[in-house]
């Protein structure tokens, strides 16, 4: 639900401009959306999702196979989200990993931004001095949704963790986080002999298993919650299914275990939790955003084997990479920024 939870902290701040909202959405984001105050209308999109290989992974290839169904269903949303623009007034359309704009775009009046970093994927990818064989098919998916969002938006907010200079119609700026999650202050903790360990991995197919957490053997450990999947919970481990408002179990985590997603990355980064990042195999981004935790020192990358023993490294650095979480002073500030930028650009937009 990382979409969901990046489009809800962006529009917490329109609501706070006096915005009427519509959000239009499908999977589990509808059933995210369903308890949003802010919003006053919702609306369901058909999924397009990407295609499993045969071992279970992502495959790109697979989904680039699956084209001719995609394009079924993206007509089909393409009908349905023209409807939904006719009979409203909308002041601006904003995208978060949703291509049906592409065949609209040429008859709507009203500016499009889009929340998507795709472009840092890219150039990331570009610096390596040799690209990953598993992940060069999808990195060909995240080529053609960067083309896409250098051609149909007029405005791509792009958040990061990782300071960039702005290029083009492209506006960087600090990732977008629910309010929920920002601490008033990121403080150190004293007392590292009873920590409360958070596994929340994605809620896709694609999402990681959870057999690594029997490997887990650390006294320092004190709790292990699992958020998003089901098992049999015992003294130390707790499974938590799905929680769709998980703002609790995460401000009372010392650690987290999650994939690289952009949204828990960044909730990770904000928060400023000292982090095992698990990349979904075969996913370029995913990559990226762990490789970039990483070198940032908040974390350390992972895969499903070797969580075990890159658990009991950031135990025993644990001071060491809450000081460098500390240093960075984020603030939980990316989501006001892009709304004050698409209000300008409204307000600039009727001045005329």
């Amino acid at each position: 639900m990382g979409n969901s939870t990046r489009c809800h902290s962006i529009i917490e701040s329109l609501f706070n401009h006096q915005f009427s909202i519509s959000v239009i959405t499908s999977g589990n984001g509808l059933e995210y959306f369903q308890s949003i105050k802010q919003i006053d209308n919702l609306f369901k999109f058909h999924s397009l999702n990407y295609t499993k290989g045969k071992d279970g992974n992502i495959s790109a290839l697979a989904t680039l196979f699956s084209i001719p169904l995609h394009l079924t269903i993206l007509l089909k949303n393409v009908f349905l989200l023209n409807n939904i623009i006719n009979k409203n007034k909308f002041s601006a359309i904003i995208i978060d990993s949703d291509y049906t704009l592409l065949l609209l775009k040429w008859k709507i009046k009203i500016p499009v931004f889009a929340l998507n970093n795709a472009h840092i994927i890219v150039d990331e990818c570009k610096n390596l001095s040799k690209i990953p064989k598993d992940i060069k098919a999808q990195l060909l998916i995240e080529k053609l949704d960067n083309y896409f969002h250098q051609v149909i938006p007029d405005y791509v907010i792009s958040p990061s963790i990782k300071k960039i200079e702005n290029n083009k119609n492209i506006i960087n700026l600090p990732p977008f986080v629910r309010k929920q999650v920002q601490p008033s202050q990121i403080k150190s903790k004293k007392n590292i002999s009873s920590l409360n360990c958070l596994v929340m991995l994605s809620g896709s197919s694609f999402g990681s298993k959870t057999d690594f957490i029997n490997d887990i053997n650390n006294d320092q450990i004190l709790l292990i919650n699992v958020i998003g999947r089901q098992g049999f919970s015992s003294k130390n481990i707790k499974f938590l299914g799905k929680v769709i408002k998980n703002y609790k179990v995460i401000l009372e985590a010392d650690i987290l275990i999650i994939n690289a997603g952009f949204s828990a990355v960044s909730e990770a980064y904000i928060r400023g939790i000292p982090s095992i990042i698990i990349p979904v195999e075969n996913h370029a981004e995913q990559f990226i955003n762990a490789k970039i935790f990483e070198e940032l020192n908040l974390g350390y990358s992972a895969n499903e084997i070797n969580v075990s023993s890159k658990l009991d490294l950031l135990i025993k650095n644990y001071n060491k990479i809450k000081k460098n979480h500390i240093s960075n002073g984020i603030k939980n500030v990316g989501a006001d920024a892009a709304a004050l930028f698409i209000k300008r650009k409204i307000k600039n937009l009727h001045s005329r």
